[in-house]
C-alpha cells in the first residue's frame, strides 16, 4: 500500500460551501474517481485515518472535505495511505450516465462528472440533498424513475445506513431489470485501509466485503444478492 506525505496548500470551500483543503501530492497518490486516500497527522496526535473522497482532482493533487473534528491548517503535512480500493469504471460504450446520491452529498461524484464531460457523454444528476452548480452539459433530474429510464450507466453514492433501506432493493431491481450497468460507492469510515480492522465491512456474514480493499465502489448486483 502506497504511503506518502501530502502538504496542505490551502483551505478551500467545496461547491456547496463546506470547509475543505487542497492537498499537494505526487501523481501516483492521486485517487481515481470513487477511490479514497486515508489521511492523518504524521505526529500521531490523530491516530485514526480519515477517508478523503475528493470533490476536485488536480494535476498535482486533490481537494477534499475536511473530516469532522479535524483542525488541519495550510502548511501542515498529512500522512496519506492510498489510493485505496476500487473506483468507478465507466465503460466507453455507455453514453448516457446518471449520477445519483442517496444520503450523501453529490459532491463525492463530481470527479466522475468531469470524466463524463471530457468524454462527451450525456449526463444527468439526481440527489436527495442539495446539488451544487454544475456544468451546462449536466441536467439535474427531479425524477429518479425517468432518469433511470434514460440512462444506460448509473453510478451511485450511498451511506452504509442507506444500504439497509428497502429503497435500495427496489432501485436495484428496477436497474437490473432494465439491463443497465450500475456501480455504487459506499461512503463510510475506513480506519486502517488494509481490511484488517473490519470497520468498513459492507454486507453480512460470508458475503461481507471491506470497502477499503474491495470497494468503496462495488458493482450494484454484488450488494443486493
Amino acid at each position: 500500500m502506497r504511503r506518502t506525505l501530502a502538504r496542505i496548500e490551502s483551505q478551500v470551500l467545496s461547491p456547496l460551501g463546506r470547509p475543505g483543503v487542497r492537498l499537494h501530492v505526487s501523481p501516483a497518490a492521486i485517487p481515481a474517481p470513487g477511490q479514497a486516500v486515508l489521511g492523518c497527522r504524521p505526529d500521531g496526535d490523530d491516530p485514526f485515518r480519515h477517508p478523503l473522497l475528493p470533490f476536485v482532482l488536480h494535476a498535482n493533487g486533490l481537494s477534499a472535505l475536511v473530516p469532522e473534528g479535524a483542525t488541519w491548517q495550510p502548511g501542515e503535512y498529512l500522512d496519506l495511505l492510498g489510493p485505496v480500493g476500487r473506483g468507478f469504471r465507466p465503460p466507453p460504450a455507455r453514453r448516457r450516465w446518471l449520477l445519483a446520491a442517496f444520503g450523501v452529498s453529490p459532491e463525492v461524484l463530481l470527479p466522475l462528472l468531469t470524466i463524463g464531460v471530457e468524454r462527451g457523454v450525456g449526463l444527468a444528476m439526481y440527489a436527495d440533498s442539495p446539488v451544487p452548480t454544475l456544468p451546462p452539459q449536466v441536467e439535474v433530474s427531479p425524477d429518479l424513475d425517468s432518469a433511470l429510464d434514460w440512462a444506460d450507466y448509473a453510478c451511485m453514492a450511498v451511506t452504509a445506513e442507506w444500504l439497509e433501506r428497502s429503497d435500495l432493493v427496489a432501485l436495484s431491481l428496477q436497474t437490473v431489470r432494465a439491463a443497465r450497468l450500475a456501480e455504487i460507492m459506499v461512503v463510510l469510515p475506513m480506519p486502517c485501509g488494509t481490511g484488517v480492522c473490519g470497520a468498513c465491512a459492507v454486507g453480512r456474514g460470508r458475503a461481507a466485503r471491506c470497502a477499503c480493499t474491495e470497494g468503496p465502489v462495488f458493482p450494484l448486483e454484488d450488494l443486493v444478492r
